[in-house]
């Protein structure tokens, strides 16, 4: 109770942070303060006590049993190297609705690659096999993610990232670890040990928002509005919202399924140890998520200061210093409470390091592979897997649409960007982004992309078709399609269509969810009616990301798009 009363006291004091900006646009304090406040608050609810004395599958059973470790019986039999695979345990049916409802609202959907799709799931049925308890609901679906990734939703759905297959051979190995560090997310509990997910991930969207004050800063000092709604450029937006989104355990959860994962994987006949070495190799070459919170500090920081200087009439004098500090501190904070929360590659790399000796995982691995279960359970070839068109389509769609994105959520306008990137060159990525397949041209990650870079050219009514024509084809059309289509038409004042697509999103994912809540006061506005009422009910809402949008509103008036 005291370390959720201490993360309690943190969100108060960043729900009262814009009470402490004052008229000349200084804090007195109550950045710092607050900052300080989530830092301490997540440091102590997701602490380290990962131990990697203790045996990951006692541990595992432990939870299942839901008794102490050292009251889990039969252990010799459990823990035993010899343990024989069992090929007719099977994955428990389920639907996984909730897992493909959490991806349609916070991303971009699933990608139906299917022998790779298959090949994944071979994996998991083969870690499911050999693994001594018995099997629970899982299944993987393929998403347009960054990075070499993979998260598991409430229901035991995993969603895995289409770049988390690369050229290495060795990969194999990488994704079994993956799959099986997924897999014991579920076997361990995570999600029903307090709920830590849900409030890490309020804690993170709050200071993700303490981080990010320049609109507030702006109406503070009496900055034009033209100004403000600048910073509201739409990839800008979508940038923000992919790291907010993030599905990040806490330290121990982190520890505990890495090392269970290592021992399943190893249990499962796999070169468990080089496909985790290959696995953070991996990750090392990729950007923390520290680095994307400074990162898009830095953006914002450089439209605001591109907008300070553009001459704002109503500005007052000292904006971007106060911009600075509250942008770059902030973000510097949250950065190091991610740290403090989030164990890194080298802190991991360390943890399995000393779990592999205590519990010698890596003779256990050739033991297994001399048993014979890679033969017992044979895997697609994985060169042929790589090589697959539906696979390699996929790949070449995503990595045009992630340049596309990456280039656009760094500017407000195409005038901002890079000398190196021309508009020609993003316009022919964008169209890569949505081709190869069918599914490809309906596909929300390079609709989104496309349609936001028509936008900037000035033709939003190529962005509404974009969205129309293709991305409402897909069966599963995630939340910020209709986000986004939305906005372009409540731009070109087509109100009566912008009527049509809130509805059928509220149809889709209930009338009581919180992001829809910005669009229905969008609309009551465009409408000419008096959004008021609604204001005062949204910033009620359990979602501090909209709670703080209706505040910002209620002071600067609601925008059109």
């Amino acid at each position: 109770m005291g370390n959720l009363r201490s993360v309690l006291i943190a969100l108060g004091l960043v729900a009262i942070l814009t009470s402490c900006v004052t008229d000349d646009g200084s804090e007195g304090g109550g950045l710092d303060s607050a900052m300080r406040s989530v830092s301490d608050g997540v440091a102590g609810l997701f602490g380290d006590t990962a131990d990697p004395s203790i045996n990951a599958l006692v541990l595992a059973q432990s939870y299942i049993q839901d008794v102490d470790v050292d009251e889990v019986e039969n252990v010799e039999a459990l823990t035993d190297p010899n343990h024989v695979c069992d090929p007719t345990k099977k994955r428990p049916e389920a639907d996984f609705k909730l897992g493909i409802e959490d991806i349609r609202e916070t991303g971009y959907g699933t990608w139906p690659i299917k022998n790779a799709e298959k090949y994944l799931n071979q994996i998991l049925d083969r870690i499911i096999a050999c693994a001594p308890f018995d099997p629970v609901p899982a299944t993987i679906v393929i998403a347009p993610q960054p990075q070499q990734n993979a998260h598991v939703h409430r229901d035991g759905l995993i969603e895995v990232s289409v770049e988390s297959f690369t050229q290495n051979p060795q990969n194999e190995n990488a994704l079994a670890f993956m799959i099986a560090h997924e897999y014991s997310h579920i076997l361990l509990r995570h999600y029903e040990r307090g709920l830590a997910t849900e409030r890490r991930n309020k804690i993170f969207r709050t200071s993700m928002e303490v981080a990010f004050l320049a609109d507030d800063i702006l109406v503070s000092n009496g900055a034009e509005k033209k100004a403000a709604d600048k910073m509201k450029s739409p990839m800008l937006v979508n940038r923000t919202m992919d790291v907010l989104f993030e599905h990040a355990w806490g330290r121990q959860d982190e520890h505990e399924a890495d090392m269970l994962g290592l021992h399943l994987a190893a249990l499962a006949g796999f070169n468990a140890s080089i496909g985790a070495g290959q696995f953070f190799k991996d990750m090392e070459r990729q950007p923390t998520m520290e680095d994307r919170v400074l990162a898009l500090a830095e953006d914002k920081e450089r439209i605001f200061g591109d907008a300070a200087k553009g001459g704002l009439t109503g500005g007052k004098k000292g904006i971007l210093d106060v911009f600075k500090q509250a942008g770059q501190d902030a973000a510097q904070s949250l950065a190091v409470s991610l740290q403090d929360s989030h164990p890194s590659v080298e802190a991991r790399q360390e943890i399995l390091f000393k779990y592999d000796l205590a519990h010698g995982i890596e003779d256990l691995e050739y033991d297994r592979i001399d048993m014979g279960v890679g033969k017992q359970f044979p895997l697609a070839d994985y060169k042929k897997v790589y090589s697959d068109a539906e696979l390699q389509l996929s790949l070449k769609a995503f990595a045009a649409a992630k340049e596309v994105h990456d280039a656009l959520g760094s500017v407000a306008s195409l005038d901002e960007l890079p000398d190196d990137i021309s508009v020609s060159a993003l316009e022919s990525k964008a169209r890569l982004g949505v081709s190869g397949r069918p599914w490809l041209e309906n596909n929300a990650f390079g609709r989104v992309a496309f349609s936001s870079l028509r936008e900037m050219q000035g033709k939003n009514d190529l962005a509404i078709v974009g969205f129309e024509k293709y991305a409402m084809k897909d069966p599963e059309v995630p939340l910020r399609v209709y986000e986004n289509l939305f906005d372009r038409q409540l731009q070109a004042k087509k109100v009566k269509e912008a009527i049509k697509t809130f509805s059928k999103a509220e149809a889709t994912f209930g009338s009581d969810n919180d992001i829809l809540y910005p669009m229905r006061i969008k609309l009551a506005h465009a409408k000419g009616e008096d959004p008021t009422s609604l204001l005062a009910g949204c910033r009620l809402s359990a979602d501090p990301r909209i709670a703080r949008i209706c505040r910002f509103w209620q002071q600067g008036g609601v925008p059109q798009s």
